[in-house]
Order: structure tokens, then sequence, then C-alpha cells
């Protein structure tokens, strides 16, 4: 009884130091996709307001993970199921900080990750239906994503980063002339 009652509680600390590790990693993701964001911004001409709108929402668009840390804290791949659920994070972080970000940053929030072709989530938007700050958004996000240690994989390299945003581009899930000027911007490996 006493080697079960310490491996229920060894297995606990690991669940705990995972969650910490994943919430540490959720910050410094946000942390890094609003900066990414402003600067790939800035490379849209956008005005002073709309500029502090995309660093708020980008430094907030996966708040509605920690609602979910158990799902995103695994070192593993998630189930169909698991995925289907995470889908539901960009309106729990509308719903947790919607009164922070303004109607604005709410809709950047909420579709960061819809896509041009209509197949993102949660509302399937196409196109211009999709605020244009939010399009920049979701290719900080990718860009962040796909250039950084993940919990279940290592960074790809730069050639694979841009390659890969500009064939999602192609396919439509990330918006062509928003990953046209990520990958002048970003293309020689400077954040």
């Amino acid at each position: 009884m006493l080697g079960y009652n310490i491996a229920m509680a060894n297995s606990e600390k690991r669940d705990r130091i995972s969650r910490i590790e994943a919430l540490q990693e959720l910050w410094q993701h946000s942390r890094r996709v609003g900066k990414l964001a402003v600067t790939l911004g800035g490379k849209f001409s956008l005005k002073k307001g709309e500029l502090e709108v995309l660093e708020r929402a980008a430094k907030l668009h996966d708040v509605g993970k920690l609602l979910m840390i158990r799902l995103v804290s695994g070192n593993g791949s998630l189930t169909a199921k698991e995925r289907e659920k995470l889908r539901y994070h960009p309106a729990l972080g509308v719903l947790l900080v919607g009164l922070w970000l303004g109607s604005t940053g709410r809709e950047v929030v909420m579709q960061h990750h819809e896509q041009p072709n209509g197949l993102g989530y949660p509302r399937g938007l196409r196109e211009d239906q999709i605020h244009p700050l939010a399009g920049i958004l979701a290719v900080a996000d990718h860009y962040d994503a796909l250039a950084s240690d993940r919990c279940y994989r290592k960074r790809f390299k730069l050639s694979k980063v841009i390659q890969m945003l500009e064939d999602e581009a192609a396919l439509g899930i990330l918006n062509p002339g928003v990953v046209e000027k990520a990958v002048k911007l970003w293309g020689n490996g400077v954040r």
C-alpha cells in the first residue's frame, strides 16, 4: 500500500510539473507571438491603435487554453477528441478576457484559427470575413509554433518554416498577402 501511495504521489508531482511547464511555454509563446505580430503588423502601415489591439490580442490569443491545461501539458500527440476540444480555446479566451480586449480584440482572438479557405475554426469564416488583424496574428502564431521547440518536437529549420508558411498560404490556410510580407521580414532569420 505504501508503494502505491508513493507511486501516486510521484505521478501527481509529475502531472503538476508538466502543467507548470505547459503554462510557462504558453506564456513564452504568447509573448513571442505578440512581438512577431506587432513587427509584422508594422509592415501593413497599421495605426498605433490598431497595433495596440493586435499586440494585446496576440498576447492573449491562447488564454483559453488555460482552462484546458491538462490537454496541452501532455508530451504526445492529441487524440481526435482532444483536438476537437482544443478548437474551443478561442471562444474560451474571449469569455475569460473579452472585456479587456475590446470588440476588435475579441474578434481577432476569436478568429486567429480561421482560414481563408473556410476550413478554420471556430466559425468556418472565409477570406474577407476574417478580420485583417486576425490574419496577421495567425501568421505570427504559425511562425512561432514552427520556429520554436515544442514539448512534442524540436523546432524546424528556418528554410522549412518558410516553406511551410508558403505552402499553407497556397492551400488557403493562411492569408497569402500576410505570408508574403512575413517571408520578406523573417526569411533571413531575423525575428
